[in-house]
C-alpha cells in the first residue's frame, strides 16, 4: 500500500465519515458497510472476524494519525505511513512539543492552526484549545496581521524558509507591554511532494531585543551629543538622539546660571533658582524653548533637583504633583503621555538642570532598567554641558577684556576724522583696532589679530596694543616699528612657551 493514501477520516466523535478504497483493501468493508460506525465498533469486529481478516490486518503497513480541519470543526486522518518510524523519531518529535522552549505552530494549506506544542502557552493568554482551527494571525495576536500573513503565504507557495523573523505583538490588556517574537516558518510537504502546510516556531526575544536598544541608544548618544560647545546645542542634540528611539517626547530644562557660564549650584538646589527650557521634542507642541521659570515645589522635577536620584513615575489623572504645575499638565494631557523618566544633568555633586523622558498612547510604558539608561545618558550630556559652560564662561571673559581694550570713544584728531565699527568672529578674542597720533598731524591707523581665542588670545591683543603705541611714540618707520613689534611679539611667544 502506497504511503501517504488516506485510509480513514473519522470525526471528533470517533465515527468514521470517510472510508477510502485503501480501506477497503485492508479490512474488507466496503465504503457503504463502513461509514457512520464507530472505530471502536469496527476495531471490535476485525478482533472477533475471521483469522484470515486479522492476519491481513496485522500485515498491513503501519499508520499515520493526524489531525485536519475540516470546516470548522477538527477530523482525524488515517493515512498509510509506509516505513514505521524510528522510537527515535517518535521520542524526537514528543520532546519538541511538549519540553522545547520554543513555541511550535503546525498551520494546514490555509494558514489555520491544527496543532501548537506545549511551551505555546507563553504566548497566548486564552487556552491552547481555543486557539485551534484559528488563522495564526488571529491566535497570535499580531501587530501587522496582513504583513504577517503575507510572509507565511509567500513561504508556503514558494518553499523558501524565512527565519528569525522579528514580529510584535499588540498591546492587550492586562500585558503591560508588547512582546517580541522571533518567528520562523518552513513549508510541509507529504510523500509525494504534495503542501500540508507550515511549521511555524516563535520564540519570545523581548528582553534581548530592549537590551540591544539601550545599548544602540548609549552609543548614538555617546557619537552624537556634545559635538559643539554651546549648551543650547548639546541639549538639542540630546533630544533628537533620544525621541523616538527612546522617548515619544524628551523636554531639557538648564539653570540659567549655568547657561551663562556661571559654576552650577550645589544640591538641594533653592525653589527659586530659574532654569531655562533649551530643548523640547516630540509630535506635540510643548512649552516653548526659552522659557525661564523656577520649578514648582512638591513635583518629581524639584525633587530630582533635591537629591540628584531620577525617579520612575507612572502618570495617573489623579496624581497630586500635576496640580502644582498646570503647564505641564497641560502637556501631558494633550499627549496622551502615561510613564515619565526625570533624571538630573549633574555632575559632581552639583546641578546643571533635569531632563523628563515621557511615553504617551500606544508605547511600552519605561521599566526600571530604562532608568538606568537615562541616568547615563543624562551623565554624558551633563559633562558636554559643563564643558559648553566652561567654554562660554572664557569666551564672555575674553569678550569683556577685549572691548575693554579697544579703544571706547573715536579720538579726536586734526587731520582725519575716525568712524570706528568693530563686529569680531564669536571664537574670536584677539582681534583690535586703533588710531595713534603721531608728530606732524600724522595718524596711524592699525588694525590686527592674534591668532587662537578665548582669554589667553585677549591678554596677548592688550599686551600688543600696548606695545604698537610704546613704539609708535618713538616715531620709528613703519618697517622698522614693525620689525621691533615682531621681536616683541617672538618674546612674548616664548614666554608664554615656558609656562607649564
Amino acid at each position: 500500500m502506497p504511503s501517504g493514501d488516506v485510509l480513514v477520516l473519522i470525526d471528533d466523535s470517533g465515527r468514521v465519515v470517510e472510508w477510502g478504497r485503501p480501506a477497503e483493501e485492508l479490512f474488507g468493508w466496503s465504503a457503504d458497510e463502513a461509514v457512520g460506525r464507530s472505530v471502536a465498533a469496527l476495531m471490535h469486529a476485525v478482533a472477533a472476524d475471521s483469522e484470515s481478516r486479522r492476519e491481513r490486518f496485522s500485515d498491513a503497513a503501519a499508520v499515520l494519525v493526524k489531525p485536519v480541519l475540516r470546516g470548522t470543526s477538527v477530523v482525524w486522518q488515517v493515512l498509510a505511513a509506509g516505513d514505521t518510524m524510528s522510537r527515535q523519531d517518535v521520542a524526537i518529535l514528543k520532546a519538541m512539543f511538549t519540553h522545547s522552549p520554543v513555541g511550535l505552530h503546525v498551520l494546514d494549506n490555509q494558514l489555520r492552526v491544527v496543532r501548537m506544542s506545549t511551551a505555546t502557552g507563553t504566548l497566548h493568554d486564552a487556552p491552547v484549545g481555543h486557539l485551534l482551527g484559528k488563522h495564526f494571525t488571529e491566535a497570535w495576536e499580531l501587530e501587522d496581521p496582513e504583513e504577517e500573513s503575507a510572509v507565511a503565504q509567500r513561504v508556503l507557495e514558494s518553499g523558501e524558509p524565512v527565519v528569525n523573523r522579528l514580529v510584535r505583538r499588540v498591546k492587550a490588556p492586562g500585558r503591560p507591554t508588547r512582546r517580541i517574537q522571533s518567528f520562523s516558518y518552513f513549508r510541509l510537504e507529504d510523500s509525494h511532494g504534495d503542501v500540508v502546510g507550515l511549521v511555524a516556531s516563535a520564540v519570545d526575544v523581548t528582553e534581548r531585543e530592549n537590551a540591544q536598544n539601550r545599548l544602540a541608544l548609549l552609543d548614538t548618544v555617546r557619537t552624537q551629543v556634545g559635538h559643539r560647545l554651546n549648551v543650547g546645542t548639546v541639549c538639542q542634540e540630546l533630544v533628537e538622539a533620544v525621541v523616538p528611539a527612546f522617548a515619544g517626547i524628551a523636554d531639557v530644562e538648564v539653570i540659567e546660571d549655568v547657561i551663562r557660564g556661571d559654576e552650577p549650584p550645589p544640591v538641594p538646589v533653592h525653589q527659586d533658582v530659574p532654569l531655562r527650557r533649551t530643548a523640547f521634542q516630540g509630535r506635540i507642541a510643548g512649552q516653548p524653548v526659552g522659557v525661564v521659570r523656577p520649578l514648582p515645589t512638591g513635583t518629581p522635577f524639584s525633587h530630582v533637583l533635591s537629591d540628584l536620584r531620577p525617579r520612575l513615575v507612572s502618570i495617573e489623572e489623579d496624581s497630586s504633583w500635576l496640580a502644582a504645575d498646570p503647564a505641564r499638565a497641560e502637556v501631558i494631557r494633550r499627549s496622551g503621555s502615561h510613564s515619565l523618566i526625570v533624571a538630573p544633568l549633574a555632575l559632581r555633586g552639583h546641578a546643571l538642570g533635569v531632563v523628563s523622558f515621557y511615553r504617551h498612547q500606544q508605547e511600552d510604558p519605561f521599566e526600571e532598567e530604562d532608568v538606568a539608561v537615562a541616568s547615563a545618558v543624562c551623565a554624558h550630556t551633563a559633562l558636554c554641558i559643563d564643558n559648553a559652560r566652561q567654554f562660554m564662561r572664557e569666551w564672555i571673559i575674553a569678550r569683556t577684556v577685549q572691548r575693554r581694550l579697544l579703544p571706547q570713544q573715536p579720538a579726536a584728531h586734526a587731520t582725519v576724522d575716525i568712524s570706528q565699527l568693530h563686529f569680531s568672529a564669536p571664537e574670536s578674542g584677539g582681534a583690535w583696532f586703533d588710531a595713534i597720533a603721531l608728530p606732524g598731524a600724522r595718524t596711524a591707523l592699525v588694525v590686527g589679530d592674534v591668532a587662537g581665542q578665548g582669554i589667553a588670545a585677549a591678554i596677548t591683543m592688550g599686551l600688543l596694543r600696548t606695545a604698537i603705541r610704546t613704539l609708535a611714540a618713538l616715531d620709528l618707520q613703519p618697517d622698522e616699528l614693525l620689525a621691533r613689534l615682531s621681536d616683541t611679539a617672538a618674546s612674548l611667544a616664548a614666554a608664554y612657551a615656558e609656562l607649564p
